[in-house]
């Protein structure tokens, strides 16, 4: 079994056994959250332009939905969902080798210098089960420490637009899709800041590895605790 194909299944069974287990939660002790969440990602970098170097790099902003429970006076547990924002970049490249197969001329030996520009848009979304602490810090505001695994679905589309040198043949632009699937810890910290018995802020901030990087969301919503 592929990585992907057993995050996927790992993610429908968690899934799942949390819809199962949200209807006995309608009780005192369960929260819903929904927040305002910034994507910032990083990515692992080359500085060998002919090579690699493609920034991977951006910021968004999107939207998260969260269901956590109570299971003692100070720690529970909780589903995140955050729908990743699009991300787009754009890149151009100067002059590189690349095989004559590429252009008209197929079959022949020779490599012909080109450059290329690319476009990709790109977009991760996680579900997220962890467990959390939390830590009181007066009557109505409280630190929440929080800790798992994020099921990540990444979809990115790249187009690549060539350039050739003169008295070379002109390539169409290329489209390229990819969609990944992964597993990698998350981590984070929330202020639940009381407005009432049932209304709290909640402000806070996740980091999520990512495939070949990483994801860091700050946050800001609304919590309803039943």
């Amino acid at each position: 079994m592929t990585r992907g194909a057993m995050g996927v299944r790992i993610l429908g069974a968690a899934v799942i056994a949390w819809a199962i287990a949200v209807p006995s939660w309608a009780q005192s002790g369960t929260g819903v959250s929904a927040a305002l969440v910034g994507d910032i990602v990083r990515s692992n970098r080359s500085s060998l332009d002919a090579v690699g170097g493609e920034p991977g790099n951006g910021e968004g902003l999107t939207f998260s939905l969260r269901l956590d429970r109570a299971l003692g006076s100070r720690w529970g547990v909780e589903l995140e969902y955050v729908h990743g924002a699009e991300l787009e970049f754009e890149l151009n490249r100067g002059s590189f080798v690349m095989p004559a197969e590429f252009f008209s001329a197929a079959g022949s030996s020779l490599t012909l210098p080109a450059g290329y520009r690319y476009s990709t848009s790109t977009r991760w979304s996680t579900i997220a089960p962890m467990l959390w602490y939390r830590q009181p810090l007066g009557t109505r505001t409280s630190l929440v420490y929080s800790a798992g695994m994020g099921f990540g679905i990444g979809r990115s589309e790249t187009t690549y637009t060539y350039t050739p040198l003169p008295n070379q043949n002109t390539l169409p632009p290329m489209t390229s899709k990819y969609t990944s699937y992964t597993i990698n810890p998350i981590v984070g910290v929330d202020a639940r800041i009381g407005m009432t018995d049932h209304l709290s802020v909640v402000p806070g901030v996740r980091l999520l590895g990512a495939d070949g990087g990483i994801l860091l969301r700050p946050s800001a919503g609304l919590r309803w605790e039943f």
